[in-house]
C-alpha cells in the first residue's frame, strides 16, 4: 500500500497566496529603495547648497574686512539681478567690487560672484563663486528698508568693525 499523504504537493490557492505575498513583499522593498534614494538625492543637494552659501558667506565677510578702513569708501549699485558693491581707495581711486554676472554655459545658466582684490600673497586677485539656484543677490544699508521677496534663501548681515557700518545681503532663489 502507497502512502500518498508523503508525496502531497501544494494545491494551486496555496502557490497562488505565496505569490501574491512576495509579490506585496517585493514592491514594498522597491518603493522604499526608491524612496531613500530620491531623499539622499535631496540630502544631497541641499547639502551642496549650504556648502555654496557659506563659501558665499565666508568669502562676503572677508571682502568687507579687507576693505574695512577709513582708507575706503564702500558704494551700492542695483542692478537686474541684485547689487553690486564697491569699494574705491580714498588715496588711489583703485576699485575693488563684488559683482555678479550671469554665465550662460551649453546645459546650463547660472549666477556668479566675483570677488576683486588688491594685489596680495595671501589671496587672489579674483574669486568667482558659482550661485547655482540663485536667481538675485541684493545688498543694502542696514539703515535701508528693503521689499523682502517671498524666495529670500539666505540672509545675513555682514559687520564692519572699524567704521561701524552694517550691511544686509540676501540671496533670492
Amino acid at each position: 500500500m502507497k502512502n500518498t499523504a508523503s508525496k502531497r504537493g501544494y494545491t494551486l490557492y496555496e502557490l497562488l497566496i505565496t505569490i501574491g505575498v512576495l509579490t506585496i513583499i517585493t514592491g514594498i522593498v522597491f518603493t522604499f529603495i526608491s524612496t531613500m534614494s530620491t531623499y539622499s538625492r535631496k540630502t544631497t543637494e541641499i547639502t551642496d547648497r549650504l556648502e555654496l552659501f557659506y563659501d558665499f558667506r565666508s568669502e562676503t565677510d572677508y571682502w568687507f574686512s579687507i576693505f574695512d578702513s577709513q582708507e575706503y569708501t564702500l558704494n551700492t549699485d542695483s542692478i537686474t539681478f541684485g547689487t553690486n558693491v564697491t569699494a574705491t581707495n580714498n588715496n588711489t581711486s583703485e576699485t575693488y567690487s563684488i559683482s555678479f554676472i550671469w554665465v550662460i554655459g551649453d546645459t546650463s545658466s547660472y549666477l556668479a560672484a566675483y570677488f576683486t582684490y588688491p594685489q596680495s600673497n595671501f589671496h587672489d586677485r579674483e574669486v568667482k563663486i558659482e550661485l547655482d539656484g540663485v536667481k538675485a543677490v541684493y545688498f543694502f544699508g542696514a539703515n535701508e528698508v528693503y521689499e523682502y521677496p517671498n524666495s529670500v534663501i539666505l540672509n545675513f548681515t555682514v559687520t564692519q568693525r572699524i567704521k561701524g557700518d552694517l550691511y544686509n545681503c540676501l540671496l533670492v532663489a
